[in-house]
This record gives C-alpha cells, structure tokens and sequence, in this order.
C-alpha cells in the first residue's frame, strides 16, 4: 500500500463502493498478495479485460495504473474530500495499441462515452467532477521519445526573459468577466422559463464553438464538440468529443465524417454556426438534429431554450424521446494545432 494511504484510517474500499453505487460484490473487488482461489495475477488479468471488476479510483496520482502491481487499491472520494480534496478528475483509460501503453497491448478497451459519463455521473455527489480534461499532460515537457526538460531547468528558467504586460493582462480579465456575466445572465434568464417544469426527459446535445460560450464554430471546422446534458434542470457541461476534421479546404471527407457522426451518436442534436448540405443529410439519417438557429448566441441559453420547444413537442406526441446509441471516445492528448 502506498504509504501515503498509511495516513488515512483503515477502510474497506469494496464495501463503501458497493453501498455508494449499489451494485453487488463482482462491481468492486480488493485484490492483494493474499488472495484464496485466483492468483493475484489472474485477478488483475480479469480487471484489465473482464467488464466486472469495474471501478478503479486514484487520487493525485497515488497509482499511476501504469506499472499495475498485484495489489490493486479502490478508493471512493468521501474520506479524499473529507481532508480538504474538492476536485475529483476520471479520466478515460487510453488503451488503443497505437499509443504504446500497458493496456493497449494487453487488451484492455477503453471506456465508451456513456460508461465514462455514468460513472461520473456517480461519483460527482461527494465532489465537483472535473469535466473539461483533455488529458494534457500539463507536467510534461517534449514528446515521447522527445526529452526536452534539460531546456527547462531552474537554472535556465530563471535567466530567461519575460515580458509581462500587467495592464493589458488585465483589461484581458475584465474583458473575460464581462462576458462571464453575460453568459450567467442570459443562462438565468432563460433558466427561469423552465421554472416549475417536472419532466423526466433528459437529452445530450452538441455543440460546436470556438469559445466564448457561444455556438461559432462550422460544423466542418469543428475539431472537438463540447457536450451538454439538458434538463428540466437547465444545461450541464458534461464533456470534450474530439473528432477528425470534416472539411479539407473545399471539400469534405466522408470517412472523417463517420468518425464525428460515432462521437456524437448519443446526441439529439448538434449546435453550429453553418453547416453543408451533405453532413447535414448524414446527420439526419443519424438521428442527429443539425441546429443553426442558434448560430453566434450563448450556447446554454441556446440550448435551454432548445429543450424547451424539443418537451413541447413530447407533450404534444410529435415526437418520443428514444434511447440512444453509445459514442466513441477519442483517445489520447488534445493537440489544438
């Protein structure tokens, strides 16, 4: 056990995880050197590629899951949160072979879109779940096979020049503010028109921007959606999907736009700016609304007012909200280049 756990009072991961997500013993399994049946090898080969046991939980990186031991810890965030933790970050496995790790080439499969999200959808109640990882890798300098840290030593960082323009960083922040403000009152706004509705419904939605809270992006330009959860609650950010890019300079490419029809196939609808004709009609034989009506207006404003006409429409039985299919996830770091 790691001896940072040591601190902490003892606990029974197993059992606090099945009584927060209710589900049996095969959900949540304690693998140690001191096992009775499998080898703790067996266990570990099961975790990687059977559906159950499936959870895993680390905190700042207590496991990397890199270097899998035969000792696997499962540890909810109630008793983190409770030593000052109020951020919690799931992030999806990368296990393509491509990329080279362990669990690629082993033959673990990442999770779907809908697992990753149904599993943060659990744990958010303890804590704030971070939602908008792109799985950067913030603490590394280079690429793999690329070292480029002996560049950046303290040493060298501290000879180096660095021009800071105090007064326009912040007339950049108030800038910032300003439209925060904005997008928090036209979301309240638009909020309070919900006032008073009860249904069940719930949709995800699509929306392609190139930020400020607003749907600004084309459709073909889009190299990531951003991904809301509609409700009678209002609007949720629930997640990134990135995708290839469709349109190639005058032209589009098909098979790119069966990747981003795959990512977003759990969507209603997707927001944007413009879209063409031909994505328009693939979209539609998806089962994916195409929304342009919103073009250049605040996206969760948009997209409240949105679910509001999409429950009338259910109220009035034009249409029935169907279970959707389940999205892909792209693998591996956003590069924005």
């Amino acid at each position: 056990m790691p001896k940072r756990l040591k601190k902490l009072p003892p606990l029974h991961p197993g059992e606090i995880l099945r009584e927060e997500f209710g589900k049996g013993n095969e959900f949540a399994q304690k693998i140690t050197y001191r096992t009775t049946g499998a080898t703790p090898k067996e266990l570990i080969s099961a975790f990687r590629n059977s559906y159950h046991p499936c959870v895993a939980v680390t905190v700042d990186m207590i496991a990397t899951g890199t270097d899998i031991k035969p000792v696997e810890i499962v540890f909810f965030m109630r008793a983190v949160k409770s030593r000052g933790a109020f951020l919690h970050n799931i992030m999806p496995l990368i296990s393509a072979p491509e990329h080279g790790t362990v669990f690629g080439l082993t033959g673990q499969r990442g999770p779907t879109a809908q697992e990753l999200k149904a599993l943060q959808d659990s744990c958010e109640g303890e804590m704030n779940m971070m939602r908008h990882c792109r799985q950067c890798r913030a603490d590394a300098v280079g690429l793999l096979g690329e070292d480029r840290s002996a560049e950046f030593t303290t040493d060298k960082i501290m000879e180096m020049e660095v021009n800071y323009d105090l007064d326009s960083r912040k007339a950049y922040q108030a800038k910032v503010e300003e439209e925060r403000q904005a997008t928090v009152a036209a979301k309240n706004a638009e909020l309070a028109t919900l006032a008073g509705e009860m249904s069940a419904v719930k949709i995800l939605i699509a929306v392609a921007t190139k930020g400020s809270g607003r749907v600004n992006e084309h459709f073909g330009h889009a190299k990531e959606f951003q991904i809301y959860e509609l409700s009678s609650s209002g609007a949720k950010f629930v997640g990134h999907r990135r995708v290839d890019l469709y349109c190639q300079g005058g032209f589009g490419d098909e098979d790119s736009l069966e990747t981003v029809i795959r990512a977003i196939a759990d969507c209603t609808a997707v927001f944007v700016a413009k879209v063409g004709a031909c994505p328009k009609a693939e979209l539609l034989k998806a089962g994916i609304e195409p929304v342009e009506q919103y073009a250049h207006e605040f996206i969760e404003q948009s997209a409240i007012a949105y679910f509001k006409d999409y429950l009338k429409k259910v109220e009035a039985g034009e249409i029935a909200p169907v279970p959707r299919a389940d999205a892909q996830i792209r693998q591996g770091a956003f590069v924005a280049a």
